[in-house]
Formats: structure tokens, C-alpha cells, sequence
């Protein structure tokens, strides 16, 4: 298969005014092989795919009965590529051939057929904000749980350290000589992380501190604890937790080092956490990485999936493989 210079005068005239392209696109757009095209922003990499597409359209159907796959990571750059290209080459858009977000693609081939199998539930939903709203409201109102008392001391810890800014924002201006003081005390270390309150208060009361340089102490103590009393803190763990079937448990960087970043769904707290996202997968309400680890589990399961996907698409274009995330390209 050749790509016919006719045709990349058409797409010339439909995509650039009647201009003609350079010898740089021009090797791109007919190069059938594999490469990455690389160029600075607004260089007219997504006019140099379309014109390629444009070409391709114009010799098919292919022999094989095989189409083409284009991807993008939103739904912005498949809306451009169809608003320029659908009335020319309406085709393009239609079976064997796929235009979409890696999102669709990956849930209309994949993880919605997985979803099913494991749920009985199609994916209805790809929203992470609702859905980390959703979990960090049945974690907030379960107060008695073991998930909701991990989760608060994980917030206790991820922000147990005296900056400048928090004493700046008291009033203090020389904010180094303040917590060289506290150092000297003993009631932050190295690292200006807060001790134990109960363990360090009659050293603070005792200690040469001032009225204010002891307040800041215990009204950064109180800041600690109300940080457990409000469901927005909980979004921000929520959100960068991954569910990992495969390997039975949950990973984010927010679990303590102690837990090697995973939380074990045979653990108490991984327990109660897996029902409440396994609660909405069986609603098929999914985070966009949740599509992609179903879609794994469903490849492991049926290999041979990847060779009849393989055999309907003969190209495979990906704009803005930049923005994407690295569990999206593998």
C-alpha cells in the first residue's frame, strides 16, 4: 500500500488552504511504517495525522477487511479530527474503523466486557472526581471502621510538619530562629515533624517559650486534629489510591512506608475499603484507571484478544501520546 500524491494534494486544499505541505510532512504522511512524530506545540502534528487519515480514507475498504484505530487522550482532539474530516470522508468513522479517546476504546473493547464478567455490570460511568467523593464520604461516615482510622492517621502524618508558611501565616517573621527553638526543645526533629502532643506537653509548658511560641505549638496540634473532621481531606487520599486485582491489594503513596505502599485486601482496613469500591464497579461506575486495570485482568484471561484486535485495525495512530499516562500507553 502506497499513499497517492493526488490525494495528499486534496488533503492540502481541505486541511491548509490550498497550501502545500513541506517535504517533512510529506514523509510523515506517507511513512506506513512505525515512528513517533515529534514537534514543538501548534507545529501541525494533528493536521499532519489528519492528512494522513485523509489519504488512507480514500483506499478503502482495505483488502483485508481491516480498518484503522486513531486515539487521542481527549475528547477535544477526536472532536477536531471529526469536525475536519467526517463530511469528506464519512467512512472513517464508521466500521471496521475506530476514532476515539483511549478512554472509549479501551472501555467499548475491553473493560466494559470485563466489568460485565466480573460484576455483571457494564461500565455505566468513567468519573473520578464523583467516584473519590463517593468513597471518601462512606469512609467519612463510618467513623467506627478501621479504613476511616488508618486514613486519618495517614492524614495526620502527611501534614505533621512545621513549615514557614504555617508560621508566617501566625505572625511570626523570623520563622528559622522559631523552629530552631522548637529543635533545641525537642518537639519537632530533623525533619520539623511535630511529636506527640501528650508526650511533649509538660515540656513545652516548662520550657522558655514564649505565651505565642507555645500557642503555635498547640494550635498546630488542634490544625492536626481537625484535619480528620473534614471530608475534602479524605478526596485527596482517596483520589491517587489504585485497586490492583491482580495482586490483591491496593497501592498509593500516601501508605505508610511500613506498609511498603500497599494496603492488602485481606488486611481489616483493605477489606472494608474493597466493598465500597467493589460496591460501585458492580453499579459499573469505574475511575478512568480502574478501565484500565479490568482490561488487564480481561487480556491475562483471554490472550487472544490482543490478536483479533490486532487483525481489525492494520494502523494505529495516537495523538498527544504526551499527555498520556504511562498505565495508558502500556
Amino acid at each position: 500500500m502506497k499513499i497517492d500524491p493526488l490525494h495528499i494534494e486534496e488533503a492540502a486544499k481541505l486541511l491548509i488552504g490550498g497550501n502545500t505541505f513541506d517535504h517533512e510532512r510529506i514523509e510523515f504522511i506517507t511513512n506506513l511504517d512505525t515512528c513517533d512524530l515529534l514537534a514543538v506545540p501548534g507545529s501541525g502534528k494533528t493536521t499532519a495525522l489528519m492528512a494522513k487519515l485523509y489519504c488512507l480514507s480514500k483506499q478503502m475498504p482495505f483488502s483485508d477487511g481491516s480498518g484503522v484505530l486513531v486515539l487521542a487522550h481527549t475528547n477535544n482532539a477526536v472532536d477536531e479530527i471529526e469536525k475536519k474530516l467526517k463530511k469528506h470522508c464519512p467512512h472513517l468513522f464508521e466500521y471496521p474503523n475506530f476514532v476515539g479517546t483511549i478512554q472509549s476504546f479501551v472501555n467499548k473493547y475491553l473493560a466494559s466486557q470485563a466489568c460485565f464478567e466480573k460484576y455483571g455490570s457494564y461500565i455505566s460511568k468513567n468519573d473520578d472526581d464523583l467516584i473519590n467523593d463517593y468513597i471518601s464520604k462512606k469512609v467519612f461516615y463510618q467513623k467506627d471502621s478501621k479504613i476511616f482510622g488508618n486514613l486519618s492517621n495517614i492524614l495526620k502524618t502527611k501534614n505533621n510538619k512545621i513549615t514557614k508558611q504555617f508560621l508566617k501565616l501566625k505572625g511570626i517573621d523570623d520563622t528559622d530562629d522559631l523552629i530552631l527553638k522548637y529543635k533545641d526543645l525537642g518537639v519537632i526533629d530533623k525533619n520539623n515533624v511535630f511529636g506527640n502532643i501528650k508526650e511533649n506537653y509538660n515540656k513545652i509548658k516548662s520550657s522558655n517559650l514564649s505565651y505565642e511560641e507555645k500557642t503555635i505549638l498547640f494550635n498546630f496540634n488542634d490544625f492536626l486534629k481537625s484535619l480528620s473532621t473534614e471530608i475534602k481531606n479524605y478526596v485527596d487520599i482517596i483520589k491517587i489510591i489504585k485497586y490492583d486485582e491482580q495482586n490483591e491489594c491496593f497501592h498509593s503513596n500516601d501508605f505508610p512506608k511500613t506498609w511498603k505502599n500497599k494496603l492488602k485486601f485481606s488486611t481489616d482496613s483493605g477489606k472494608e475499603l474493597k466493598i465500597i469500591f467493589d460496591e460501585l464497579k458492580f453499579n459499573g461506575s469505574l475511575k478512568y484507571y480502574d478501565s484500565f486495570e479490568m482490561s488487564n485482568y480481561y487480556i491475562s484471561k483471554f490472550p487472544e484478544i490482543k490478536s483479533i484486535i490486532q487483525s481489525r485495525f492494520k494502523f494505529v495512530f495516537v495523538d498527544e501520546m504526551q499527555d498520556l499516562e504511562k498505565f495508558q500507553i502500556d
